[in-house]
């Protein structure tokens, strides 16, 4: 009997080749203009049930970036398919109930991540749709938890989405300045935190290696804050170009099958 990863790489290879995406093993991916779309599918292993991991990421970030990278889950489309998880439920000795699962899921796909693709033309276009889907997902995320019961104890989502280095690069590609200025503040202040509370005799103990990171992350977000405030707006044209060039020869190399879709 085939497993369920079998039936939907089958199924997504055959159904979304046409849309120019790429398939390897569970995952697919496609090149459009300067974004990478991805989308895989995620098990677990101990329980039986699974959903879809999606992202989209700039081909000007620094690389390797896979096509079976997730930052997103379909599912979180909805505010909760099932009172007590979310996720598609399957049973793994049925043929019938994997394929009823993965036709499902690619309903799912059809209904709601196709069209987020389809926004997403370019780092411009993605960062704008990807605050907007954030905001929905998160939006859905508190209705479920209302319909359990359960308390939102998460971080206010501004705080969350301002750690996604894919929006940093989507803002300099896009010459979105104003979020460049936000996501590096937000690093700084969260780099000067966390130095701070190592320092308290009382906060959790740290391996001094951990603290150089900070203090390494600290140094190159604020020389990066300096460039942006003097407008030196040429070092991070160079970047992105640079990072750019190097993503599209990692992505040959690894991924030679892989196109513009």
């Amino acid at each position: 009997m085939k497993t369920i990863s079998q039936y939907f790489g089958n199924l997504c290879s055959e159904k979304y080749k046409t849309l120019g995406f790429y398939k390897r093993s569970i995952a697919l991916g496609r090149i459009r203009n300067d974004i990478l779309q991805t989308f895989s599918l995620k098990l677990y292993y101990r329980a039986p049930f699974c959903t879809v991991q999606f992202a989209v990421s700039p081909l000007c970030m620094p690389y390797p970036i896979h096509i079976d990278t997730g930052v997103y889950e379909l599912d979180q489309f909805m505010a909760g398919m099932h009172e007590e998880r979310l996720g598609w439920v399957y049973d793994k000795n049925s043929e019938d109930s994997m394929i009823a699962c993965v036709q499902s899921i690619s309903n799912a796909i059809d209904i709601y991540l196709l069209p987020f693709f389809d926004s997403c033309c370019d780092c411009k276009s993605s960062l704008e749709e990807m605050i907007k889907l954030e905001k929905l997902l998160d939006n859905n995320r508190k209705q479920w938890l209302h319909r359990i019961g359960e308390q939102d104890k998460a971080a206010p989502l501004q705080e969350l989405s301002l750690f996604d280095s894919r929006k940093y690069y989507m803002a300099l590609k896009s010459n979105n300045w104003n979020y460049a200025y936000q996501y590096l503040d937000h690093q700084i202040k969260s780099c000067k935190s966390s130095l701070k509370s190592f320092d308290d005799p009382n906060g959790p103990k740290q391996p001094n290696i951990v603290k150089e990171r900070y203090i390494q992350s600290l140094a190159e977000y604020s020389e990066q804050m300096d460039k942006l405030q003097s407008q030196d707006y040429c070092y991070f044209i160079k970047l992105v170009d640079y990072n750019e060039k190097q993503m599209k020869e990692f992505l040959a190399t690894k991924y030679p099958k892989l196109r513009q879709g």
